[in-house]
C-alpha cells in the first residue's frame, strides 16, 4: 500500500505533462491509448484495493494474535471440520474429533 502511495508522484507528473499538451492544443497522443483521467481512475481503484487488503490482513493478524491459534492449527481445524461436516451438520457434530486435533482432552 505504501509503495502505491509513493508512486502517486508519477501520476502527478503525467497529469502535469497532459496539462502542458492541452495548453499547446495537443489533444491526441498517438503514442498511447490511455488518458490522464483513466489513469487517475485506475490508480484510485488500485489504491483503494490495496488499502482494503492491508486492512483485512491486519485484522486477520490481530485476530490470530488474540486467539493464540497458529495458522497451521487453524488450517487443520478447518480440514477436520470439513471432513466431519460433509452433509452440512445434518448429522450430530462431534467436537471431540476437532479437540483431539489440538491435543486437548475433554474431561468426562
Amino acid at each position: 500500500h505504501e509503495e502505491i502511495k509513493r508512486k502517486r508522484g508519477v501520476l502527478r507528473e503525467i497529469e502535469e505533462l497532459s496539462t502542458h499538451l492541452e495548453k499547446a492544443l495537443i489533444f491526441d497522443n498517438k503514442h498511447t491509448t490511455h488518458s490522464t483521467v483513466t489513469l487517475a481512475q485506475q490508480w484510485d481503484q488500485l489504491n483503494e484495493f490495496t488499502r482494503r487488503m492491508h486492512h483485512s490482513i491486519s485484522a486477520q493478524i490481530e485476530a490470530q494474535n488474540r486467539t493464540g491459534v497458529e495458522e497451521d492449527e487453524l488450517k487443520e481445524f478447518t480440514l477436520m471440520f470439513k471432513h466431519y461436516d460433509k452433509d452440512r451438520l445434518k448429522t450430530p457434530f462431534r467436537p471431540g474429533c476437532l479437540i483431539r486435533t489440538f491435543n486437548h482432552i475433554i474431561p468426562k
